[in-house]
């Protein structure tokens, strides 16, 4: 028998997801969750993606953006009972729009281990390559009719290890937001997350503050890479309001960062982290379609600056 999953994920993250895999009779293991008895399973993803970095002075004024020229993420998965591994890259754009924005190369890898108390998810991102623009925009129009400034070898790379502590036994966030399992009541839990990560930035060519906007940024005359070692703590919520096939799930985590970064010196910031999910689904026997919509932020200080990425 197939299980036909169609998800539609209008997200910070992504948006369209098409995917299918084998399911026999599922087997009933609680009153709440309800497993499904494939254990392997292969997944595709085509997502939009809104990845972008945020620059404000020690003044709290937000004076520009960098964006990268990528308009289409796809992601390959594997999944077999709890263990599943991603790997993600961009589409590549034509020759007037690399022109216009810039070349943009993106690859993301994820894995680790997902079950009903505990994920553990290792990954490694990078981004290379962005555009300048002093628009505050969720999303760039992407026109053909300007020209952007471009810092091409600015880079951005992240490493680390996301721990999600799931404390209900009655809720399921692979129901909720994976969908390889079904939340047959209504059910919520509280979260722990702890997440040490590694970043990143790094320009060859030209400086991460453009010369326009040095006057804005004191102590960053200079600034061409640094490192951040970061370790976070967030405590959230989620719950599942389900009503017989509609699953409506939220989660929404918020915390400090403990940050270490070197620039002249060794310093310490205590920025704070966020995360918020929102998904609706639709489960009939043979067939599931949801949306889902997602929000992280993370600030990294430099000095009395800061830099907030959002994606």
């Amino acid at each position: 028998m197939k299980r036909l999953i169609v998800f539609l994920i209008i997200t910070l993250n992504g948006i369209f997801v098409l995917a299918s895999h084998t399911v026999h009779a599922p087997k009933d293991t609680s009153d709440y969750i309800r497993k499904l008895s494939n254990s392997f399973e292969l997944n595709g993803e085509y997502q939009v993606d809104f990845t972008h970095l945020a620059l404000f002075n020690d003044q709290k004024m937000r004076m520009f953006n960098y964006y990268p020229n990528m308009r289409g993420v796809v992601n390959l998965g594997v999944r077999y009972r709890f263990l599943f591994f991603n790997y993600s890259f961009n589409v590549k754009e034509n020759a007037t729009y690399n022109h216009l924005y810039g070349k943009t190369v993106f690859n993301q890898i994820a894995f680790g281990v997902k079950t009903r108390p505990v994920w553990a998810i290792f990954y490694y991102s990078k981004h290379q390559g962005f555009f300048i623009s002093e628009e505050q925009l969720l999303f760039p129009t992407f026109g053909t009719d300007s020209l952007y400034e471009q810092n091409s070898s600015l880079k951005t790379k992240r490493l680390g290890i996301r721990l999600d502590f799931i404390f209900s036994k009655k809720f399921s966030m692979e129901a909720a937001f994976e969908y390889s399992k079904i939340q047959k009541k209504s059910a919520g839990s509280f979260v722990l997350r702890l997440n040490p990560e590694f970043s990143h930035f790094e320009a060859l060519d030209k400086p991460i503050i453009p010369v326009q906007y040095l006057s804005h940024f004191e102590g960053l005359h200079y600034f061409y890479k640094t490192n951040f070692y970061n370790f976070g703590m967030g405590l959230g919520y989620a719950y599942s309001w389900v009503v017989g096939p509609v699953n409506f799930s939220n989660f929404a985590m918020i915390g400090p960062t403990i940050q270490l970064y070197a620039y002249d010196r060794l310093s310490v910031a205590f920025p704070l982290l966020l995360n918020f999910k929102s998904s609706i689904s639709f489960n009939v026997k043979n067939f599931y379609v949801g949306a889902l919509a997602s929000l992280d932020i993370q600030n990294y200080k430099l000095l009395d600056n800061r830099i907030r990425k959002q994606s």
